[in-house]
């Protein structure tokens, strides 16, 4: 026997037992131990009735409650679904990687091909552009520069003079014997609207302006009549050169019986001429003696011979 148990032994010969032989209760009235199967409390005295109907049913010890883990307990997650949905995303963005990808090449390329454009249509308009500055430095070289000063009277006697029709009797002649009372008249039905006067040279000239009396100045004293007014005037001109090119048209003063001028913005190189009558004024005394002839007093070609 040990020796704990003999000094329970000798303190309280009742409490001492061997657990070998038997078991202890507690007293429900002080909560002393009591050998299983007394039948009164040593210590109060009170039966053990209660205590031995109940000793037959064992008291059962609370379930042991497991020591708390020291890691946090986790919620058991649906990874099944996540990775899924993971998988889903990582698709995506590699599909939308590979578009972006191919429209940024896409892009790159049109990019190149309008680089490679403008590159071609630049060097294209340069050298256009270069060959034009060339054809006009060179045709600003070779071309002729009109020449300055004060024109002269370049109809000269080396100069044909043809028109279109003339009136018996007032021939082409009369334009250049600088004398006011003989004219040239047309022959044409009407007033002589698109008749022409035509000025060839023996070479080019240089064309300022012409001048020109556009009637007949003279009194007929035998049949008291003014034959400016009795004969059509020319109220408008153009000139014609002899590349086709045509000035504007002049408006002439029919009533003004001096020298008028139709004078261009510079002089132009040619070697012909040509007045065109546009339009007219009738004659107008309102006597017998008015014609439907328009006559012109004198014209002259003024310009440069060099």
């Amino acid at each position: 026997m040990s020796v704990q148990r003999l000094w329970l032994r000798q303190a309280d010969p009742t409490l001492a037992i061997d657990t070998a032989e038997g078991g202890f209760v507690f007293c429900p009235r002080c909560g002393k131990q009591v050998r299983d199967g007394g039948r009164f409390c040593p210590a109060c005295g009170s039966p053990m009735e209660s205590a031995a109907s109940t000793s037959d049913t064992p008291i059962q010890a609370p379930p042991a409650v497991p020591a708390a883990s020291s890691s946090p307990v986790r919620p058991v997650r649906h990874t099944r679904h996540v990775g899924r949905w993971i998988a889903l995303g990582v698709i995506g963005v590699l599909v939308c990687g590979a578009g972006a990808v191919w429209v940024l090449y896409q892009q790159g390329l049109f990019d190149q091909h309008q680089s490679s454009a403008g590159a071609a249509s630049s060097a294209s308009s340069s050298s256009s552009g270069t060959a034009s500055a060339t054809d006009t430095v060179a045709d600003s070289a070779t071309a002729p520069v009109p020449p300055t000063g004060m024109p002269e009277d370049i109809t000269g006697a080396r100069t044909a003079i043809k028109a279109s029709g003339s009136k018996k009797g007032y021939p082409t002649s009369n334009l250049i014997d600088n004398r006011l009372d003989s004219a040239w008249a047309e022959n044409a039905k009407g007033y002589g609207e698109g008749q022409t006067i035509t000025f060839t040279f023996a070479s080019e000239v240089w064309v300022d302006s012409l001048k020109v009396v556009p009637g007949y100045v003279k009194f007929d004293a035998k049949a008291n009549v003014d034959r400016w007014y009795s004969n059509g005037r020319v109220a408008s001109a153009q000139m014609v050169f002899s590349d086709g090119s045509k000035s504007k048209v002049f408006l002439l003063n029919t009533d003004d019986k001096n020298w008028q001028e139709m004078l261009l913005p510079k002089p132009v190189r040619t070697s012909s001429v040509t007045f065109v009558i546009v339009s007219t004024s009738p004659a107008n005394t309102g006597t017998v003696h008015d014609a439907e002839d328009t006559s012109i007093a004198e014209l002259r070609v003024m310009g440069f011979n060099h």
